[in-house]
């Protein structure tokens, strides 16, 4: 042995980032693979802020009371609201999302295999059904404590304050937390959906693979 020491590399520690669990390739039930992939999605690209299709704008509601405002020069304001509202839809979907893979273990394979046999969005509208009560229990303190945490909350309230106080406009009370809670969770089943469509359209992916082993002679969806 020669007299030199031993070095010893520790290995780099990942850091603890995003509570959304890793796709796994042995998995029985491709559409919890579709779920894990739908939310990473959302969760690490900004998902609500990057895609026109869910994101989340002021309702129609607020449309003439957000014009006002960027009218008196609160544009900026108005702008930095959407983009929180849309960072904490992002949040909501980060932390719950075991709560929503965890809702999809009841249901049982020969369901998942009689929705393959539905539309291409069959199994999110079943998964909807079945988990969006409970989801927007999970979001709503996660969305309302993520928008008071930046101070949206209260910069919402200032602005509706403000533009109460113009004279002769109809006064205006609305719950920006709920709707964002509610817009978090029609982006979150939309991206399921083109999840889904995708893998459906794959014949030789998961799902292919899953309906073959399902309709194999002897096969035992259960196990």
């Amino acid at each position: 042995m020669s007299g030199k020491a031993k070095i010893t590399v520790k290995p780099k520690a990942e850091p603890k980032k995003k509570a959304i669990p890793k796709k796994s390739g042995s998995s029985k039930n491709p559409f919890k693979d579709i779920a894990k992939s739908a939310l990473r999605f959302l969760a690490e690209t900004g998902g609500y802020i990057k895609n026109d299709r869910i994101h989340i704008d002021l309702p129609p509601d607020l449309k003439e009371w957000a014009e006002r405002l960027r009218m008196i020069g609160l544009g900026k304001q108005v702008d930095e609201m959407i983009e929180e509202m849309n960072k904490a839809a992002g949040k909501a979907v980060d932390k719950a999302a075991d709560h929503f893979i965890d809702a999809m273990s009841g249901i049982s394979l020969d369901e998942v295999g009689s929705m393959l046999f539905g539309g291409e969005d069959a199994v999110t509208k079943y998964l909807e059904k079945k988990t969006r009560k409970k989801m927007s229990k999970e979001f709503a303190p996660i969305i309302k404590d993520s928008m008071e945490e930046v101070g949206i909350t209260r910069l919402f309230k200032k602005l509706l304050d403000a533009y109460n106080s113009i004279p002769l406009v109809p006064k205006i009370k609305f719950d920006l937390p709920m709707y964002v809670n509610n817009r978090a969770l029609d982006g979150m089943y939309y991206i399921l959906a083109r999840e889904e469509i995708k893998v459906r359209r794959d014949p030789l992916g998961a799902a292919g693979k899953f309906l073959t082993n399902l309709l194999s002679p002897g096969s035992k969806s259960g196990g």
